[in-house]
């Protein structure tokens, strides 16, 4: 609104005084038992109150007694007619009535809507509004706000005169409601935002309610927004925020504590990016992860023969390979003999690698002199896999994979006498073969965002319900679709599930496109149950991987993200 007051209004202003003189002196003896008791005459207007009232006309004017004991701030606002023929203005004086010229703060934009304001207010204050020109109703109210980092209360007898609390995103405040002390106040700015969330928790005995009103302070009949079902969990939504919201929370029966907090989101919708097929540092990042530390969504064979094909096949699928073809394309070696979809034979992932995955192969062996007739391809990097045995007999003993370097500089992980960055000749000592398997280059893909659509849904390990199921994913939550694949006549996407990807039937989920994403890029990151380190850690995901987000909100200055994750709804801190 352009800032008015030239010397032309001072001019009319003297004209409509000389005016009204005129008219006052020839009505003298009609009017003159009126004189004081209209305009002049004073309404007590509550902190966190507001009153309705009307000019008629320029020079008319209206005047308000507040009374603010404590307190950081007092401001008062009045909201008129939106009509560029209608000018009021707003002043306020401590401890006197204001007039044009004598005030403490105005508020003269060219506008029916003022605010004034007043830090550390203590006393009594007047404020008058002032009718610039045009005539209409207008609304009142003032605000007191308090740097009190808890709760508040109302008063007494459920007067609203308490002080407002400012609210900071995802910081939850407390308070306390009775019989005597029935109403609490809040405010926030959320600035520039896609969202903002408003959740009061109170007990079950009671019955609290929430109101909302944008720039104003709302009242139980005078609100933009409200959430008053039965009991004391309420709920305020509201897209595209602006200015500030001030917030009652009022008692309607029963007592006790509640918390309310607020949640500034910035959740955007983007197109997905095009994502590699398979992430060598990803494979490496979970070998890492579990080198030592077994994960416990698998099964652990260290004590029926050994883990290592076990373990190499977990970060493969963590990579993006498509271990669930097995040997034959169909499954075999993954159906039946491991209840999470890895290979646990050494050989079968030999057979795997050879026949289902786009690899360069080659071998070394040891001679009867104790010669090697080769070395390790200096192209065999980060993600690759050297399966070792024995040059006379079985050729498929150990796996290991490379976890760092290349050629003769690549260092491996291995489980069944775990090993973490062992160079990758160690084991020369004790075997005479050396299989290489060089995962040739897998492209890129765009993948999608999936919807899913039926109340519950099972995540297998393979694209067919032969598969072990790893899961369960419910309607409504928003997962990322790697790929398409037709296997045995049905439809299924790949999603990343959590730490690993799955498997789900196409028919219990939609494509959509209205929906934001989250990519790992660093090289782990944690989920927790809470926006909070502290709170419990769900898991951890890897880097590159990708998930549907519900939300991102500031907790404080901090920002974290709501993903779909293992079928529940967890955090992430958004960096």
């Amino acid at each position: 609104m352009a800032v008015k007051k030239s010397k032309g209004r001072m001019v009319a202003g003297v004209m409509s005084a000389v005016i009204a003189l005129l008219a006052i002196s020839v009505l003298l003896p009609v009017v003159s038992t009126m004189l004081g008791s209209a305009d002049d005459v004073e309404k007590d207007l509550a902190v966190n109150s507001m009153l309705n009232g009307h000019l008629s006309g320029a020079g008319k004017k209206d005047y308000y007694k507040i009374v603010a004991d404590s307190g950081t701030k007092l401001t008062v606002k009045t909201d008129g007619p939106d009509s560029a023929s209608v000018d009021f203005d707003l002043y306020i004086q401590k401890d006197a009535k204001p007039t044009t010229s004598s005030y403490l703060a105005r508020g003269y934009t060219s506008s029916a809507d003022e605010t004034v304001s007043v830090s550390n207010p203590s006393g009594t204050y007047y404020v008058m509004v002032y009718d610039y020109k045009g005539s209409g109703d207008y609304t009142i109210n003032a605000i007191l706000e308090t740097g009190n980092n808890g709760g508040n209360g109302g008063g007494s007898g459920g007067s609203n005169n308490g002080n407002v609390v400012e609210l900071t995103s995802g910081i939850a405040k407390t308070g306390s409601l009775d019989a005597s002390n029935t109403k609490a106040y809040y405010k926030i700015t959320p600035g520039t935002c896609t969202g903002l969330r408003i959740e009061l928790s109170g007990p079950a005995s009671a019955d609290f309610d929430l109101f909302v009103k944008k720039n104003q302070m709302p009242s139980r009949s005078s609100y933009d927004y409200r959430s008053n079902g039965r009991g004391s969990q309420e709920k305020i939504v509201i897209s595209n925020p602006s200015g500030t919201y001030y917030i009652l929370v009022e008692r309607y029966s029963g007592s006790g504590q509640y918390s309310i907090v607020a949640y500034v989101s910035v959740n955007a919708q983007r197109a997905l990016p095009a994502v590699e097929k398979y992430l060598r540092e990803r494979t490496a990042a979970y070998s890492d992860l579990y080198w030592n530390n077994y994960n416990p969504d698998y099964a652990d064979y260290s004590s029926a023969g050994g883990d290592c094909a076990n373990f190499g096949t977990q970060a493969q699928i963590s990579g993006g390979l498509s271990i669930w073809k097995g040997t034959d394309g169909k499954g075999y070696g993954v159906i039946g003999c491991s209840p999470q979809g890895t290979i646990t034979y050494v050989e079968n992932y030999h057979e795997h690698l050879i026949k289902q995955e786009n690899v360069k192969f080659s071998y070394i062996v040891m001679d009867s002199d104790g010669r090697w007739n080769g070395t390790i391809p200096d192209y065999m990097t980060v993600g690759d896999v050297i399966l070792i045995g024995y040059a006379d007999g079985d050729h498929w003993v150990h796996t290991l994979t490379i976890v760092e370097g290349s050629g003769a500089g690549a260092k491996v992980n291995a489980h069944t006498n775990n090993r973490y960055h062992y160079p990758w000749d160690y084991y020369q000592m004790y075997f005479t073969r050396y299989n290489f398997y060089h995962i040739e280059a897998q492209g890129t893909t765009t993948p999608k965002y999936v919807k899913i659509t039926s109340s519950t849904v099972n995540v297998r390990a393979g694209p067919s319900t032969a598969y072990p199921k790893i899961g369960t994913v419910y309607s409504g939550q928003i997962y990322i679709a790697l790929e398409t694949v037709t296997f045995n006549g049905a439809t299924w996407y790949k999603i990343w599930y959590d730490e690993k990807p799955g498997w789900i039937s196409t028919a219990y989920a939609s494509v959509i496109t209205n929906a934001n994403y989250c990519m790992v890029s660093g090289k782990y990151a944690n989920v927790y149950a809470q926006p909070d380190i502290y709170s419990t850690r769900v898991d951890t995901a890897l880097k590159g991987q990708i998930f549907g987000v519900k939300d991102v909100v500031y907790i404080g200055t901090e920002l974290w993200a709501q993903i779909y994750f293992r079928g529940g709804e967890y955090w992430v801190q958004w960096t």
